[in-house]
């Protein structure tokens, strides 16, 4: 029996709060379709668990989880078993936004973030954006429309960079923290890759064709990193502000029976869809 202690990371609105609240529903109510369960422990703080049903709760009501500028703690802890291995895992959301990650990039590294990097076993990395932008030089100029003209450049911020930059940056910090043992790279909002998992996309072929020189930095300093997709929603969400309530009601309705039905979020793996959202924590064991 090993006991691994893991991190969740990645910029903001990559869905770490999203795949945590659908995760912990399904440990709660869907334990048919998942292979992990819970171990009770004093660890699992009444404030924390508290947290977590919040984060469920909008999920299970179909409302989006954005905690941009929130003061909200997720420092939780959940004890996981393997179901077929008795394996352990210990789960840690720090107490870290997304923005805490993208200040990396401007230089602004955070002492307890550097902490959590070194104590932790393993890392679970999320994307949702993963473009690498356009350069400059990708538009070509006819000869005549080139001058001399001296440019001053701006200071560089992360804002101005691609999302495939951003990550690279990031992903390049956590490294030099510490040698994870094992990392999983999940590509989210995978239901809009996906069509809404009625598409079988491999996640590794996706982010290699999407965004080559990202996919390469991973191959290259983390070649033993799983690459999955998860939606954590299930499918993209309908915003019609009452302007159609009954297109509103069948949504919710439908979204409502998947829930209940376990056919919700999803995971892709290679050419697979799975209902089980622990499988990449599995991966991490």
């Amino acid at each position: 029996m090993s006991e691994i202690k893991c991190l969740i990371a990645g910029l903001p609105s990559s869905g770490k709060s999203t795949y945590i609240g659908a995760l912990w529903y399904n440990l709660r109510n869907l334990k048919s379709v998942i292979d992990m369960e819970l171990i009770d422990s004093p660890e699992n703080l009444p404030e924390n668990i508290i947290h977590l049903n919040g984060l469920s709760d909008n999920w299970i009501r179909i409302k989006k989880i954005d905690r941009t500028n929130s003061n909200a703690a997720d420092n939780v802890q959940l004890n996981l078993v393997h179901k077929g291995s008795n394996e352990i895992i210990r789960l840690n959301v720090p107490d870290f936004l997304g923005e805490t990650f993208q200040s990396i990039i401007d230089l602004q590294n955070d002492k307890k973030l550097q902490l959590w990097c070194q104590d932790s076993e393993s890392l679970l990395y999320m994307m949702n954006e993963i473009s690498p932008g356009q350069f400059e030089d990708d538009n070509h100029h006819d000869s005549d429309e080139i001058n001399d003209e001296v440019h001053t450049m701006p200071d560089l911020q992360s804002k101005d960079m691609t999302p495939a930059t951003q990550n690279i940056m990031i992903l390049k910090y956590l490294l030099s923290q510490k040698a994870f043992k094992k990392v999983v790279i999940a590509l989210t909002w995978w239901d809009e890759a996906t069509q809404n998992g009625k598409t079988i996309v491999d996640p590794e072929h996706h982010l290699q064709s999407t965004s080559p020189a990202l996919y390469n930095f991973i191959k290259y300093h983390i070649p033993s990193a799983k690459i999955v997709g998860i939606s954590g929603q299930g499918r993209k969400y309908i915003e019609v502000d009452g302007k159609n309530p009954e297109l509103e009601k069948a949504f919710i309705d439908e979204m409502a029976k998947m829930t209940k039905e376990g056919k919700r979020a999803f995971v892709g793996i290679g050419n697979q869809i799975s209902y089980d959202l622990s499988l990449p924590i599995h991966l991490l064991i």
